[in-house]
């Protein structure tokens, strides 16, 4: 690894660690002195108890030297388990669940605030897609990593000051074979992420999919007509897609994994080191018999922590790359200007636009040169063929886009110039792609916690929402859609259209923008 790509993924490792400790040190402490301690017993229980044992009866020493060393190794590993189940039973899942949530929270937090343009573009959604579904267990996977290490390091310190001071051939033979396997594996774990990011966008097609034929909002047209074929299909091609990328790169890891388990393991260390102290204590007669046995275990130890070491330092960048991902995503700036001045108590009296552009790619303008006037109390209609730019328009009013050229004033002032929530908190919106939230009514229309009670029951009324409301036995307390719940309510589309009325009288703004509001309401309702 380059000596850059080496602090880069130092730093990344680094930052994982950080955020952990700084969340649960608890588990961190735990999670280091249990494996350190692990490492030692199973040295003393599993290596060199041979020589000891061996040694003990081959020079004769006293029985008791042997029953002492078993009570010491009994009783450390007594108090290590019963430690191990206290945190288990009591302090892991809280502790989990509490770095889980942080690190979700974050990026449900960033996605909230994120420009509506990046919906527009495909790299966005695979990358957020990629976070989502990997970031929590590649934390996990990446902090594992940095103990998994550090227990390793405790291994070699051990395994290899025994074999050090038995015997220093071992130690040449297993650091030739290191630098090779350290190759082999970071070379395998590049190929697994570019694996990965290449099953990302097949990923989506299928989660799609998926979704089509899970949620409720597809059930109907789906048994009215034959669309469920080409869904068929498209989860037909993408199994066969996934499967060619999987086959591509098995293609190119089985060499990597022959190597590196057969050759290196099996020749370089079961035969050659073996047959090398087989000869040393039968022939030449230098060394117990404990201690034979107990560095043929050492060496399968010490190769065996060499590589736990390599692998997760390999693992580690393979991490690192995911990690990229999710800084990338937290720090994506928003385009959207945020202003330092606040309406307080001013009414907006009028928008006006000037010489407005915006394009969502570059040389295909929505907008050009979009100039008016609204005063207050007027009712505007934008009227235009399908894409023309009306809902362009609206989200451009209500700062969910950023134009690309002209200004737009709200009393004489530009836009810019005005903080984000102050701007955004003066105007309802009813938009032409609205949708319920698994939550209760007052929820749904409230979109906040906290509800005032009578404002609520006049956007019911004025929404011509009330008659369906006056049937729900919980009353506002309803909670709509059976996602969550079983007593839920499925309202039909100009019921939520209603209900998405009531949300933008509820506001009680200055200025109200609906975007084809009656489209799912019967002629009377409208």
């Amino acid at each position: 690894m380059k000596q850059k790509d080496f602090l880069h993924t130092f730093k990344n490792n680094k930052f994982v660690f950080k955020y952990i400790w700084k969340l649960t040190p608890r588990r961190v402490l735990f999670d280091l002195i249990k494996n350190i301690l692990h490492t030692v017993f199973f040295f003393f229980e599993q290596t060199y108890v041979y020589k000891f044992v061996i040694d003990s009866i081959q020079f004769k020493r006293p029985f008791y030297h042997v029953v002492l060393y078993m009570a010491a190794l009994f009783m450390g590993w007594l108090i290590l388990n019963r430690g191990t189940d206290l945190y288990e039973t009591y302090y892991r899942e809280k502790d989990e669940m509490k770095i889980s949530k942080n690190i979700l929270f974050e990026v449900y937090e960033r996605a909230a605030v994120i420009d509506l343009i990046h919906y527009d573009k495909k790299e966005f959604y695979d990358d957020y897609v990629l976070n989502i579904k990997n970031i929590k267990e590649r934390f996990f996977a990446t902090y594992n990593s940095i103990i998994s290490m550090i227990s390793a390091v405790a291994g070699i310190v051990l395994y290899g000051g025994f074999i050090i001071s038995a015997d220093v051939f071992g130690i040449v033979l297993i650091f030739i074979t290191i630098i090779i396997q350290y190759l082999l594996n970071r070379k395998s774990n590049k190929i697994n992420f570019q694996r990965t990011m290449d099953l990302c966008p097949i990923d989506r097609v299928r989660n799609y999919v998926k979704r089509v034929f899970y949620l409720g909002d597809y059930a109907s047209e789906l048994r009215m007509g034959n669309i469920s074929s080409k869904f068929f299909e498209l989860n037909r091609t993408t199994t066969e897609d996934s499967i060619k990328l999987i086959k591509k790169s098995a293609k190119r890891l089985m060499p990597i994994d022959f190597i590196n388990t057969f050759v290196m393991d099996n020749i370089a260390f079961d035969v050659i080191y073996i047959l090398y102290l087989s000869y040393r204590s039968l022939i030449l007669k230098v060394m117990s018999y404990g201690t034979i046995i107990s560095l043929i275990r050492s060496q399968w130890s010490f190769t065996g922590s060499i590589g736990s070491l390599t692998s997760e330092l390999t693992r580690m960048h393979e991490n690192s790359m995911y990690i990229d991902k999710y800084k990338e995503f937290l720090a994506m700036k928003p385009m959207i200007k945020n202003g330092s001045d606040t309406l307080n108590n001013e009414k907006i009296e009028q928008i006006e636009l000037k010489r407005v552009c915006f394009s969502y790619e570059k040389e295909k303008p929505v907008l050009n040169n979009i100039s008016l006037k609204i005063n207050k109390n007027e009712k505007v209609a934008f009227v235009g063929h399908t894409g023309a730019g009306k809902t362009t328009l609206s989200n451009i009013l209500l700062r969910l886009y950023e134009i690309d050229s002209g200004e737009i004033l709200i009393n004489n002032k530009p836009i810019e110039s005005i903080r984000l929530d102050s701007y955004r908190s003066r105007f309802s919106a009813l938009f032409q792609d609205f949708y319920l939230y698994s939550a209760s009514v007052k929820e749904n229309i409230a979109l906040d916690v906290t509800t005032d009670e009578a404002r609520l029951a006049e956007a019911i009324r004025l929404s011509g929402f009330e008659e369906k409301f006056l049937t729900f036995e919980r009353g506002a307390d309803t909670q709509l859609t059976k996602e969550f719940d079983n007593q839920g309510v499925n309202l039909s589309g100009g019921e939520i259209q209603k209900l998405s009325l009531a949300r933008a009288i509820y506001r009680d703004s200055d200025v109200i923008i609906m975007d084809e509001p009656s489209s799912a309401l019967d002629p009377i309702a409208e």
